[in-house]
């Protein structure tokens, strides 16, 4: 054991389990309620199954797991990616020290991956990138191994942390495909050994492909839907953002890091050294950053697109402040200051922070929908739930005073989601029940036309219809109520929209 944790690696334990013991007061404690995606994933852990509408079933088992233990709450939720989130330095130090670095180097690249936002956050929200993380670096970290001390590379282990990746993510496959084009253009004897590995990961897709058989494949559809290549009808592709793209990924690793890391990676293109393979293995998968940030010139990219990009992208940072760049040490701990400073303020004067600016704006108000069910007479064993959006859904099935699951009725001819494969309305014996939704406070230009417009929607669904008066749902979110009797069990118009 002294051996294992000795100094530097225990001074990260320690700082890793009083990180961890704050951040799960903030989880518990703090004003973040669930976002719809977490609500939504933990509706998918009350039915288990091999695949879901949208994602691989990783993340549902993963809160399974959690909510097992602590209950039905958002400790029991999130618990599960605080678990993660704290071995994700673990696995950047053994990432680093496979790399052939020193134990400074290696604490270290573990301590930025620890104070960084996209570290500090991603032990707090429970989203299906921190297990693709996790499997994506420990690959990693397995490969360079072996490639660095001249080992044979076994298949089989790098195939199993691969899939393992795929169960949460399907991205992990852009690191088998880097894998294999660095066999082929750097270490040939492993090009075997990478394809038998890329072909037995295939093992992850397996859960996903069976729960599709019987669903028309709209997981496969979704995702090439979301990539802009349309499914049944043509997808609906955003707007380019290459400016809000960047200015997120100064969010996610924060802005001096950020800096620094393109410094680096114009100074490694400038002068590589080839022989140095440890860097020029973390520069090339670094490289796959470049794939959402070349989307972003022609269709619009989430913030999180890339991040599985940073596993390495920190490892190769740290090792250019300590090995390449003068006062590498001071740098560092400038641009872990900043961090953190920005992360203490952001909590600090969280409640100051002006709505529409707020980072984490998708994940408040959502506490108060009890309070506003049972204000308004709800009676979970007389009433049903309904919404219009799955977001709303979610949100409503875990926050309802019991915490049943909402239906989902599509009568705004939305896309296809998991609530669209799950038992209708039509088969629930209440006569009675509640739909919801809700708008920001300040996208409602007409209060009248907003309530108006969802219960014209409803009444050709419903013997009875009635709009009650809306609720603040927190300081800046309006809920909308809307009593509904008598069912008549008519479907709205199927999607073709995924």
């Amino acid at each position: 054991m002294r051996s294992i944790f000795r100094p530097p690696l225990l001074w990260l334990t320690l700082f890793l389990a009083a990180r961890f013991v704050l951040l799960a007061y903030l989880i518990i404690y703090g004003p973040l309620s669930l976002s719809p995606d977490e609500a939504q994933y933990w509706t998918w852990s009350k039915a288990l199954s091999f695949g879901y509408y949208s994602k691989p079933p990783g993340i549902a088992w993963q809160i399974f797991f959690t909510s097992s233990l602590f209950g039905d709450t958002e400790w029991g939720v999130r618990s599960s990616a605080l678990i993660i989130g704290t071995f994700m330095p673990y696995a950047i130090y053994m990432l680093a020290r496979s790399c052939g670095y020193d134990r400074k180097i290696s604490i270290i690249s573990g301590f930025t991956f620890a104070l960084i936002p996209l570290g500090v956050i991603g032990s707090i929200l429970a989203i299906t990138d921190g297990g693709m993380l996790l499997f994506w670096t420990l690959a990693c970290a397995y490969f360079i191994r072996a490639s660095v001390n001249d080992l044979p590379l076994n298949p089989l282990p790098l195939g199993i942390l691969l899939a393992l990746g795929a169960l949460f993510k399907w991205p992990i496959y852009i690191l088998a495909a880097t894998l294999f084009l660095w066999s082929l253009f750097f270490e040939r004897r492993y090009l075997l050994t990478t394809t038998l590995a890329a072909l037995i990961s295939l093992v992850g897709l397996l859960p996903s492909v069976l729960w599709n058989l019987d669903h028309n494949f709209v997981t496969f559809r979704h995702v090439l839907s979301s990539l802009g290549t349309g499914g049944v009808e043509e997808a609906a592709i955003g707007t380019p953002n290459i400016i809000e793209f960047i200015g997120a990924q100064f969010g996610l690793v924060s802005p001096l890091f950020y800096i620094i890391f393109w410094v680096g990676y114009f100074r490694f293109v400038r002068d590589t050294d080839e022989s140095d393979k440890s860097s020029l293995f973390l520069f090339f998968v670094s490289s796959t950053f470049l794939l959402p940030l070349i989307m972003a010139f022609f269709t619009k990219v989430q913030a999180n697109w890339g991040d599985y990009a940073y596993p390495t992208a920190i490892v190769f940072t740290v090792q250019f402040l300590m090995l390449r760049c003068r006062f590498g040490l001071f740098w560092w701990g400038l641009s872990s200051l900043f961090s953190v400073a920005c992360l203490v303020l952001l909590f600090v004067y969280f409640d100051e922070i002006p709505y529409r600016k707020n980072p984490f704006k998708n994940t408040l108000g959502w506490r108060h929908i009890g309070e506003v069910l049972e204000k308004k007479g709800f009676d979970p064993q007389k009433d049903y739930l309904v919404a219009d959006s799955y977001q709303n859904a979610s949100l409503l099935s875990f926050y309802s005073p019991s915490q049943t699951r909402a239906y989902f009725l599509n009568f705004k001819g939305r896309r296809l989601n998991q609530f669209s494969f799950w038992s209708p309305l039509k088969d629930d014996p209440r006569r009675q029940g509640f739909f919801f939704t809700q708008e920001e406070t300040h996208k409602i230009k007409d209060q009248s036309r907003w309530r108006g417009n969802d219960q014209r929607l409803l009444v050709p669904y419903f013997g009875q219809v009635e709009t009650l008066e809306p609720d603040l749902l927190g300081p800046a979110r309006q809920a909308l109520l809307i009593r509904l009797r008598d069912y008549n069990g008519k479907k709205p118009k199927a999607s073709g929209l995924y």
